[in-house]
């Protein structure tokens, strides 16, 4: 008789079953959120839990290239600010464009941010990069990079490159004269390229 009492199903039996059962196909698994700048340097990122835009905390990169500049992020009042503070003090408010990647405040809060320098052309200063991804709810990254130029002692936007159709991780590749992020499908990327004085988009969709 067997002494671990009736209710007590033997391994072997259970094993038997285990045989017989159908095989289970797992559900498919949303890609995890990472993001990196690869090429940018120096550069600085601050994740969602640095909450760049959550009160008037904010995130900070120090700009050197010849000149010297405090780039801030921050939320205040009722709006996004990115500005530069240069070494005597002077304060220039940054354009930006973040349309489609995001607009409400909770999706602000959760974004990711990096900012940084890069050389398009070989001649200094660097340009100023400021780049950001976040996670929408239905598992899409979507990944943004604004560039600044100096143009006569003043910051102008000068590239904007946005990926709404991300696969995965937001990659964003400096390189040269140009800014790739794949979207992880079949080699398809999103590219700015600086040719002819400007940036283009030389993107392969």
């Amino acid at each position: 008789m067997d002494r671990r009492g009736k209710g007590t199903v033997s391994a072997v039996a259970l094993l038997g079953i285990a045989c017989c059962l159908p095989a289970i196909s797992p559900r498919a698994v949303a890609q995890p959120f990472g993001f990196r700048t690869m090429g940018l340097s120096p550069a600085v990122t601050y994740d969602d839990k640095a909450k760049c835009f959550k009160d008037n905390s904010g995130c900070t990169f120090r700009y050197i290239s010849g000149r010297r500049f405090s780039v801030n992020a921050y939320y205040r009042q009722v709006q996004d600010v990115f500005n530069t503070t240069d070494e005597t003090g002077a304060r220039q408010d940054l354009d930006y464009n973040w349309s489609d990647i995001w607009s409400e405040p909770t999706e602000r809060a959760g974004s990711t941010i990096a900012m940084g320098q890069y050389d398009f052309t070989g001649n200094k200063p660097d340009a100023l990069v400021v780049a950001s991804a976040r996670q929408d709810k239905t598992g899409e990254t979507l990944c943004g990079v604004n560039v600044y130029m100096l143009v006569a002692g003043q910051w102008k936007l000068a590239g904007v490159l946005k990926a709404t159709d991300v696969l995965g991780a937001c990659e964003i590749d400096f390189k040269v004269n140009k800014i790739t992020i794949q979207r992880h499908l079949r080699g398809f990327y999103h590219q700015l390229t600086f040719q002819n004085g400007r940036f283009e988009d030389t993107s392969d969709l």
